[in-house]
């Protein structure tokens, strides 16, 4: 009953060019919540495949929700493979979406205003397969935002060690914050994925406020970590 009365609703608001007290239009709370079935059926009934924030925003509605299917099925309509979906579906580790949208043409080194791409999204997230989706696609891995984070910093911060992981195999250079932050964030795994792949255990970053990843692991109150990094030859 809660279906066929949302398929009425749906239908009503299509044919009576209607919205809800919100203004969202059936096809924009399809393309969150429904299926690509759905998004079909309401585009085969002449639903307008755009909204108030702009053409992209359907698309990035479904990549935020990891609404795959619908997402497919919006870009069948030529609606852009937007950046900031792109971004929205690294952030959320969604892998079919990201690959639908790469597949349609998504640009994988966009950046954000502060420089943040895709990738430092996606190793800052929980499922390291759209870094590799990524990767694979061309992102520049080394690529770095206003204040010097790369992807593998960003994984860093975040404590993925798979990411990281993943970052170093594909050859990620090994900036001297990375080892700092993941020091000082009390990273175990990832702090031995970065000493593994040959990261200096006594390098300072440059500026006041960073330290040695000793010294970040001291003030973290990380003793295993501080451990770690003596046994790697870090001095004292």
């Amino acid at each position: 009953f809660t279906q066929s009365r949302g398929l009425v609703t749906a239908c009503q608001m299509i044919i009576g060019d209607l919205a809800t007290e919100r203004g969202d239009t059936a096809l924009e709370l399809a393309a969150g919540t429904g299926t690509g079935a759905v998004v079909r059926m309401l585009l085969d009934a002449d639903a307008r495949p755009t909204d108030a924030r702009g053409r992209g925003a359907l698309v990035e509605t479904a990549a935020r929700r990891n609404n795959a299917d619908s997402l497919r099925a919006l870009l069948g309509t030529g609606l852009p493979a937007t950046a900031s979906a792109l971004m929205a579906a690294s952030t959320g580790g969604a892998p079919d979406t990201a690959r639908a949208l790469i597949e349609a043409g998504a640009n994988v080194n966009a950046r954000s205003s502060t420089g943040w791409t895709p990738l430092m999204s996606a190793a800052s997230a929980t499922n390291p397969a759209v870094v590799m989706l990524l990767l694979a696609a061309g992102a520049d891995i080394d690529a770095e935002d206003t204040r010097g984070t790369t992807a593998l910093v960003a994984a860093a911060i975040s404590g993925r060690e798979t990411a990281a992981q993943t970052l170093v195999e594909a050859g990620a250079a090994l900036v001297p914050s990375t080892l700092e932050m993941a020091a000082f964030g009390g990273h175990e795994a990832v702090v031995r994925v970065l000493l593994n792949a040959g990261a200096d255990p006594n390098a300072i970053p440059a500026g006041a406020t960073h330290m040695t990843p000793l010294d970040a692991a001291t003030v973290g109150g990380h003793t295993r970590i501080v451990e770690l990094l003596l046994a790697a030859g870090a001095k004292p």
